[in-house]
């Protein structure tokens, strides 16, 4: 999934790219999410990790130069609900 913002209501397994990411209360995700911006509601399940990149939407040099290689995990966050949210104001919404 890549957009400019990104509101997760349901279940995705793979790659989240997007400027504002949101991850709701029913949000089940497995995968990566590359992000200007992210909040993970409280009840969200996420497996995976989590980048923060200025410009996560125009990436193609980058990541046709690093694609074979593996993620740095220097660079890798974990995270887990908080209970944080945004209110974007287009968002793509995944249910």
């Amino acid at each position: 999934v890549v957009a400019d913002d990104v509101v997760i209501n349901g279940r995705i397994v793979g790659r989240v790219r997007g400027l504002k990411v949101r991850l709701t209360s029913t949000a089940r995700v497995e995968g990566d999410i590359i992000h200007k911006t992210i909040a993970i509601e409280s009840g969200a399940h996420f497996e995976g990790s989590v980048q923060r990149q200025d410009d996560p939407i125009n990436q193609n040099a980058k990541n046709s130069k690093n694609e074979a290689a593996s993620p740095d995990p220097s660079k890798m966050k974990q995270v887990s609900a908080n209970g944080s949210s945004s209110n974007p104001s287009s968002p793509k919404i995944i249910s």
